[in-house]
């Protein structure tokens, strides 16, 4: 028990056929002096978490957009990626047609 413990409780149980006898220790503290001590620990909100950055985004933009704002945003993100495809499709052509031969095949397949 740590130190400065005190019986805060005890009570007397039917446990099967015979009586227990149930015992409490604790600290016992003011609720001023409980206050002081619950604030000295972080909540867990606001602690450290391993998710990663790009997922807390999302979740933030699901909870605030709504399923049409997310349909709006995942129709300007497809649009953008089209975009790149097109822009980007002249030089992935070259790309491929400079290649060795052997290398190609592993696109082609």
């Amino acid at each position: 028990m740590p130190a400065g413990a005190k019986r805060l409780e005890m009570v007397r149980k039917r446990v099967g056929n015979d009586f227990g006898i149930f015992m409490m220790f604790g600290v016992y503290r003011k609720p001023s002096q409980f206050v002081e001590e619950v604030e000295k620990f972080p909540h867990q909100f606001d602690m450290f978490c391993d998710v990663p950055d790009c997922v807390l985004k999302l979740i933030f933009l699901i909870l605030t957009k709504g399923p049409v704002g997310m349909a709006k945003h995942r129709m300007r993100k497809i649009g953008q990626w089209r975009k790149w495809l097109s822009e980007l499709e002249p030089q992935e052509k070259a790309l491929h047609e400079g290649m060795d031969a052997e290398v190609g095949l592993v696109f082609e397949a």
